[in-house]
This record gives C-alpha cells, structure tokens and sequence, in this order.
C-alpha cells in the first residue's frame, strides 16, 4: 500500500526524508513542485554543486551526475521520461542509479537551465565551475551572477568564456573569493595588473596569456601552495626579485613554482649560480593532488633552511621551482 507522504506531520516528513539515501531524495525532488519544496527538509543546503561546463554535467555532492546531452538519432529508445526545469521540459534517461542523462537542443543552454534548477531547488552552495573558451560569455555571466547572489566564497573557478571582457573578469575577482584553485586564461591588457588591486587567496593559481602580470601582482600571491604563470613578461631582474623574496621566507605556503616569459634571456640564472641546471637527478612530490616533477635542478636555501629545486629551460624560458 503506497504512503501518503505529504499527508505526514513535518517533523515525520523530515525524519523520513533524512533516512533516504541520496539518490532517493533526488527523485522524491523531482516528482512535483510540493516534493522539491519538501526535500529541504532533508538538510539539501548541506549539499555542494559542481558544474562542469566544457564536459557538460552537474555533480551534487559527490553522488549525484546529471549530464546534459544533444539528442541524436536513436535517443529515443533510451528516453524514459520527461522531467521540468522550471518551465523547460527535457527527455532524460537513467544510465545507472547515480548518473541522469538529459537531452537539450542547445546542451551549454540545458546545462545552465538545470544548474539554476538545482541551485534554487536545494539550496546549496556551488563549489566548483569548470569552464572554456566555447562557452558564450552570456551564459558563464549569468551562473556567476547566480552563484554570487547566494555566497561570497567559492572553492574552485575557472574564468573562461567566449568574449568575456576586463570588466567581467574584474567583477568575478571582486564578487568571489576563490580558495583551493583559480584558473585564469582570458586575454587581457598589459595593464590590468597595475591598475587593479587583485586579491589572490586560491591556493592554487593557473594564469595563462599571463603578459598582465606584474611584480605586484606576484607580491599578492604569498600565501600560495602553487604558482603557474603561461606567458609573462616579466624580466630577470623581476625573477631575481621573487626568489630573494622567497629566500626570506615570503612565500612560506610555496610548493611549486613555474614561470614562462619570453623577457628572459637564454642564459638566465641567480646570483651564485652559472646555470641553473645540473645533472639527471629527479624530485618529485604531490601538490595539491597534483603530481609535480623536476628534472636537473640546482638546491637554492630559505633562511630557515627550507630546500628549493629550481631549473631553468632556456628552450621554454620557463623557471620551475619545488619545493
């Protein structure tokens, strides 16, 4: 004999809602309007959403995939149903208990449709939102502007979009506090290190068309586990500067280091060094769960007797330093 759910006291909807594992509690969301409202009695706001833009799914709390898909020819023996968000209807299947396939005309479009849905639908924070240059900056724009309407913090963020421009990026950097990974690869002026004040508090930093970095801006970092910077142009003597600074114990959190600009000369070093490369010895070590590799370092000191590997490849103008 079926259950009357709803038909329940609060308290007892709530109890029975807190036992459902989680797969359960997202279909029990989807059945109606009334349903989605009553799954917050499950405590949803302590879930965590990741979008992943460039291979368009959403994961909620680790558990939970729902992938957006461009319907082909043959779907349609897969459909079993047809499900709202908000006022858009999709076909969608199950693939296994933990995984949902939905299929859209326009997948970015779906993907931010049903990332606005669940936002609104638990009520939990967005943790991570992997992103590129195909994504129209329309679309990139209005998630972030969900996800800042409802918390100040992020753990990840990629900046990418097709035509974003410096006031959007600067906007995202003002609105979001990033604080395990920032990737940043929008082309921007040479200036716009300069001329804005960048909190940088990611642990992580990737920066590709990195040409707007200044010496300030890498000042800005020093609470970083791991710095990569594609494209500088950042001068020896900028370099020079970072690892003294290094030295007297500036950057305590460092692990990795890597900087490529096309201002440095081919015979590159630091002081007391004629090169910065010797032999085939081989350090490596996890950063952040990301495995980091140097080949025929030299050792360089912190005062407080810290060892860092530095090299430099004159072919990549590249320094790499870990730690």
């Amino acid at each position: 004999m079926p259950i009357k759910l709803l038909d329940f006291p609060v308290d007892i909807q709530a109890r029975i809602l807190n036992e459902l594992a989680f797969t359960e509690l997202f279909k029990f969301a989807q059945c109606s309007k009334k349903s989605g409202k009553k799954a917050k009695l499950a405590h949803t706001k302590e879930l965590k959403l990741e979008l992943n833009l460039s291979s368009s799914w959403i994961m909620i709390d680790n558990v939970m995939k729902i992938e957006a898909q461009k319907f082909r020819l043959g779907d349609e023996r897969k459909v079993t149903g047809f499900q709202y968000f908000d006022d858009m209807r999709a076909a969608y299947y199950y693939e296994n208990p933990t995984k949902m396939v939905s299929f859209w005309e326009n997948r970015t479009n779906g993907l931010k449709t049903m990332f606005v849905h669940f936002s609104n639908l638990f009520e939990c924070p967005t943790h991570s939102v992997r992103s590129d240059a195909s994504v129209p900056a329309t679309t990139f724009l209005l998630i972030v502007h969900k996800i800042t309407s409802s918390q100040q913090e992020i753990k990840s963020l990629d900046i990418a979009a097709k035509s974003l421009v410096e006031n959007n990026v600067r906007w995202i950097l003002d609105k979001l506090t990033i604080t395990e990974e920032l990737t940043l690869g929008e082309k921007l002026s040479d200036d716009f290190g300069r001329n804005n004040q960048i909190r940088f508090d990611a642990k992580q930093i990737f920066i590709f068309n990195a040409s707007w970095i200044c010496p300030q801006n890498l000042a800005a970092m020093k609470n970083c586990v791991s710095i990569e910077l594609d494209g500088t142009v950042l001068i020896g003597q900028d370099v020079v500067k970072f690892f003294e600074e290094w030295r007297e114990g500036m950057y305590q959190n460092l692990e990795y280091f890597s900087l490529k600009s096309e201002k440095l000369k081919h015979d590159f070093t630091l002081p007391g060094f004629d090169k910065l490369e010797q032999g085939e010895q081989i350090y490596h070590k996890l950063v952040n769960n990301r495995h980091k590799i140097i080949r025929g370092y030299v050792s360089i000191w912190r005062n407080d007797g810290v060892e860092g590997r530095v090299r430099y490849d004159k072919n990549y103008r590249e320094v790499q330093m870990l730690v």
